[in-house]
Order: C-alpha cells, then sequence, then structure tokens
C-alpha cells in the first residue's frame, strides 16, 4: 500500500498536484489532515478535492481532524488512523501547504510507526521548483557514523576521490579494512565505489551532510 499524505487549508490545489506528481492510482491511499473545528473554507475545499479525485481516478481523500492546538491530543487522534491502515511500504508527505503544525505531526507519527516516508515541498507562490526529499536522505540524517567511517568519508571529501589503494595509504589502514569501511558508507548512501580501481566517491547526501 501507498499512503499519500496532506495538510489542508482553504485551497485543495497542492493536494491534486500531489496526487498527479506521484501518479497516484486508486488503489493508493490519500489522507487528507486538517485542524479542528473544520471552518467552512476547509469544508468547501474538501469537498472539492473529493470532487476532482472522483472525475480523475485518484484515489478519494479521508479527512482527519485534529486539535492543533492541543499537539498531545492531536498526535494520538493521527496516529491511531494511520496504524488502523495497515503498513504502509510507502508514504509521501506534502509539506508545502496547510497549516505548518499539521506538516509537523504527521511527520512526528511517522517516525513513531517507523514507516519509510519522503517529504515532497509544492510551492504555494508558483514561483519556486517543488522539491523532494527521499527517504534515502532522511534516513542518512538519523545514521550515526563510528569513528572510522566518518574519517573515510572526510578523506573522500577532501580532494579529488581517492582508490581503496590511495585510501589505505592516506589513513594506514589495510585495503581490505578500506574496503570494508566503504561497504558500510555504500550501504547508508554515502558512498559509491566506481571503476575496477575502486575509485571512492561520495554521494550527493554525503556532500550535503558532511562538506562543513
Amino acid at each position: 500500500m501507498r499512503l499519500l499524505i496532506t495538510p489542508l487549508g482553504f485551497h485543495e490545489d497542492a493536494g491534486l498536484r500531489l496526487l498527479t506528481r506521484y501518479r497516484a492510482s486508486p488503489s493508493d491511499r490519500f489522507i487528507v489532515v486538517t485542524c479542528r473545528p473544520v471552518v467552512a473554507g476547509v469544508s468547501r475545499a474538501f469537498e472539492s478535492l473529493r470532487a476532482s479525485c472522483l472525475r480523475q481516478g485518484f484515489p478519494m481523500p479521508e479527512l482527519v481532524d485534529v486539535p492543533c492546538g492541543r499537539f498531545y491530543e492531536a498526535f494520538p487522534t493521527l496516529l491511531r488512523k494511520l496504524k488502523s491502515l495497515g503498513d504502509a511500504g510507502e508514504a509521501v508527505v506534502e509539506i508545502g501547504v496547510g497549516p505548518r503544525i499539521v506538516s509537523h505531526l504527521i511527520t512526528l507519527v511517522l517516525e513513531r510507526l517507523g514507516w519509510r516516508y519522503s517529504l515532497h515541498y509544492e510551492p504555494e507562490t508558483g514561483f519556486d521548483e517543488p522539491v523532494e526529499i527521499p527517504w534515502g536522505f532522511i534516513e542518512a540524517v538519523k545514521e550515526k557514523l563510528s569513528k572510522s567511517e566518518e574519517e573515510l568519508l572526510r578523506l573522500v571529501l577532501s580532494g579529488r576521490a581517492p582508490t581503496v589503494v590511495e585510501a589505505s595509504k592516506a589513513t594506514g589502514w589495510s585495503e581490505k579494512t578500506v574496503r570494508n569501511i566503504a561497504s558500510r558508507l555504500k550501504a547508508k548512501g554515502l558512498l559509491v565505489k566506481k571503476s575496477r580501481r575502486e575509485v571512492l566517491e561520495a554521494t550527493e547526501y554525503a556532500r550535503a551532510l558532511y562538506s562543513e
């Protein structure tokens, strides 16, 4: 099951763009989260969203209203709803629209559930480009590196991408040790090994997180 989640304010356009961008199908679940009490403007946006989903063959939106001003009540309310859906293989969360507290609430609930998710930012202004933050990067942010992993990664980031042989000479470790550490970094999405010369290159995630 794939889960698409969006906060909802007075406009439903971003929710429709999310469904379109991720090519949502009727087999997906579409959760719309808003603040309680649901005011007239939000109700109109939700009804418009329902009509558009029905017309375009998207999954029908399921409205969850939470007491935004009472966060510690809102959290279990959304947690129970998402738990009732069963385990989601993938979740996509829109974070660029609606009440901002709802975006934070959704991501914290997904963290509590231990589900994989990506974040999608759909700018309301129309001037900025949409941004996707994939699960791989979110996972990399939370990863703790060992001392040796961080040392090798910083060596790779410090200049020209070294080979395994060059990294071995620079660190004093055996080539086997370098390969083992490089394999762990690769599994964390931070390093790739290229060509028969075994050139070690940092990934985009690594450059964002460790190029200090």
